[in-house]
C-alpha cells in the first residue's frame, strides 16, 4: 500500500476510543499521553464506521493476544473472524452446526449449514439475515428416519427497538412463520427510565 493511499484512508486505532466519540489516529507517538496506550489495532476510518462494537472488541482482543514486535515486525491478525466485510459493508459468515448422539442402538444426528449476512453502521439500523438448511434423522438396526427444513431468520435493530422474524419450510411443504417486535421508549429527558414492550405480531 502506498503512503499517500494510507493517509487518504485515515487509519484509526479502534482500540483507543476518544471521549467525545471516534478513535485516535493509528500509531503511538513518543508523547507522554501515548506511552500508556496499549498496542493499536488499526483499520481505515470508513471500515471502523461500518463495524459493530462486538467486531471491534474481537479484533482488538485477538490483536493484543499475539506477541508483537517479533523480529522487529508487528504480528498481523484478521480484522474479522470467520467472515469478511465487502465493499457494501456486509459481513458474510458461514455457519455450521453438527450434533450426534447415541441412545441404545439408535443414533440421532443433526446438521445445520448456512450463511449469515449482517450490516451495521451509524446511519442504518443493525441488520442480520441468516439462511440455513437443517437435516436431522435417526438410524437404528430396524429403520431410518430423516427430515430436512429450510430456514430464514432475520432481525432489524435500531435506536428504538428491534424486529425479529423467521420463516421455515420442510420437505413436505409445511411452513412456519413468526414475527416478534421489541420496542424501547425513554420516559424522561435524562434517559434514566426505560420501558420495553415485547409481543407477537
Amino acid at each position: 500500500m502506498g503512503l499517500k493511499k494510507w493517509f487518504d484512508e485515515k487509519w484509526v486505532d479502534i482500540g483507543s476510543p476518544k471521549k467525545g466519540g471516534g478513535y485516535k489516529q493509528c500509531g503511538r507517538s513518543k508523547l507522554k499521553s501515548d506511552k500508556k496506550r496499549k498496542y493499536p489495532k488499526c483499520v481505515p476510518q470508513a471500515k471502523a464506521n461500518r463495524m459493530s462494537e462486538s467486531q471491534k472488541k474481537s479484533a482488538v482482543k485477538r490483536k493484543r493476544a499475539k506477541a508483537q514486535g517479533v523480529d522487529g515486525k508487528p504480528t498481523n491478525v484478521k480484522t474479522f473472524r470467520g467472515g469478511g466485510l465487502n465493499k457494501y459493508g456486509l459481513t458474510i459468515t458461514p455457519k455450521l452446526k453438527l450434533r450426534k448422539k447415541q441412545i441404545g442402538n439408535t443414533t440421532y444426528e443433526y446438521k445445520k449449514t448456512g450463511v449469515e449476512f449482517g450490516k451495521q453502521n451509524k446511519y442504518l439500523p443493525n441488520l442480520k439475515l441468516e439462511f440455513s438448511k437443517e437435516s436431522d434423522g435417526s438410524t437404528s438396526p430396524r429403520d431410518r428416519n430423516q427430515s430436512s427444513r429450510k430456514n430464514v431468520e432475520g432481525s432489524l435493530e435500531g435506536r428504538h427497538g428491534r424486529v425479529r422474524g423467521s420463516y421455515s419450510k420442510d420437505a413436505t411443504g409445511n411452513t412456519e412463520k413468526k414475527i416478534e417486535a421489541e420496542l424501547k421508549f425513554k420516559l424522561n429527558k435524562g434517559g434514566l427510565m426505560k420501558t420495553y414492550y415485547k409481543g407477537m405480531l
